[in-house]
């Protein structure tokens, strides 16, 4: 017997800066998670994004900038369909 396949829900992290600015190419990663997730790290586009597809679950992502700069985000799936970053000095 088949098991049903995971339902997942799209969500965008928005990674700014200070300034309210999009920081590209800030590493984004997933540090905690509820429920098995692979250990991955994804690189933000133009736009200071990543998009996800997430299952069920809370998951709690930290980005990291030039500069020294970090910040994270809990996001709780399914729920909100964007997050924001805001990246701080360490």
């Amino acid at each position: 017997m088949a098991e049903a396949p995971v339902a997942r829900a799209r969500h965008r992290i928005l990674v700014l800066d200070e300034e309210d600015q999009p920081v590209v190419e800030a590493v984004v990663a997933v540090v905690r998670s509820s429920v098995p997730f692979p250990e991955i790290a994804l690189l933000t586009d133009e736009a200071g994004a990543v998009e996800l597809h997430l299952p069920d679950g809370v998951f709690a992502f930290r980005a990291r900038g030039g500069g020294d700069t970090s910040g994270e985000v809990e996001v709780t799936s399914p729920g909100a369909v964007e997050s924001v970053i805001r990246l701080k000095p360490r």
